[in-house]
This record gives structure tokens, sequence and C-alpha cells, in this order.
């Protein structure tokens, strides 16, 4: 509910400061463009971060399963060979 009274807050917002450029009859239009592109632009930027969140995550994991592995001493073979 909160969401969509801050939109339409938004969309009349938009249409007022538009109407001098459109006139009021075709104001809401170019008022639902802005605004769409406005939440698009904020939907790629979020999707940006949420996917930089992940990579690091996982590289945070893998760089604990690097310090967990031991180190192989010289001169000794892989381990199962004879």
């Amino acid at each position: 509910p909160q969401s969509g009274t801050q939109f339409q807050n938004a969309l009349h917002s938009t249409t007022a400061a538009l109407t001098p450029s459109f006139g009021a009859a075709n104001a809401l239009h170019p008022a639902q463009v802005t605004l769409y592109q406005q939440l698009s632009r904020q939907a790629t930027t979020w999707a940006f971060v949420d996917v930089f969140r992940w990579l690091s995550i996982l590289c945070f994991a893998c760089v604990g399963l690097v310090w967990l592995n031991r180190r192989v001493k010289p001169g000794k073979g892989p381990a199962g060979a004879h």
C-alpha cells in the first residue's frame, strides 16, 4: 500500500512538473515514461549491487578454502602415489 501511494505521489508531481511543457491533457504519458526510466535505472543498479555482494561472498569463501588446504612439501609425491 505504501509503495502504491509513493508511486502515485511521484506520478502526480512529475505530471505537474511536465504540464507546462506538454499541456495538461498530454503530460501523463511522459510522466509515466520518466518514472519508468528512473525505476529501470534503480533496478539495474540494485541488480549490480546484488551480484557484487554474491561474488564477494564467493571470493571470501574461496580464499578460506585456499587457506585450509595443506601445503605440499617438496620432495614428496602426490597423495596415493607409490
